[in-house]
């Protein structure tokens, strides 16, 4: 199961559980980029030992204090930004704007987008997470 997890196979992982994979944090401060381009994210660290999706970007439901939302994450190391080695889940919630700093979400991982990637400038990080954010919301509507 792990293996099917790590490699991003979403779709697998579901029907092996017979639900959606599911990680649990408590949303971290970031560094704000996400916000600055127009994207905020809750930012989730991936804990070492832990499973968590391979790294790519994947159309999830974020469960906050019980209500689910529609949202897109991206797993990895944010590559556009020199990313490090330390992994993170970012999480945007579409249509959705409260405060998440501190509180814990819970991420139901639907189905994988894409690999991560780096992008040559951020105007072309900023126009493929907007395509990612069109795919997300063609996934969640049925």
């Amino acid at each position: 199961m792990t293996d099917v997890v790590a490699e991003g196979r979403i779709t697998d992982a579901a029907e092996l559980l017979g639900r959606p994979f599911r990680v649990t944090r408590t949303v971290v401060p970031g560094e704000d980029r996400g916000a600055a381009i127009g994207f905020p994210t809750a930012n989730l660290e991936a804990m070492p030992g832990l499973a968590v999706p391979g790294r790519g970007v994947y159309a999830v439901l974020a469960v906050v204090a019980g209500e689910a939302f529609p949202a897109v994450a991206n797993v990895g190391v944010r590559p556009t930004f020199g990313g490090d080695e330390v992994e993170m889940i970012e999480v945007h919630l579409l249509d959705h704007s409260q405060d998440l700093y501190g509180l814990e979400i819970s991420v139901d991982f639907i189905e994988r987008i894409r690999d991560e990637m780096a992008f040559s400038s951020v105007d072309d990080l900023v126009a493929q997470i907007g395509l990612d954010v069109e795919t997300a919301t063609q996934i969640h509507t049925p």
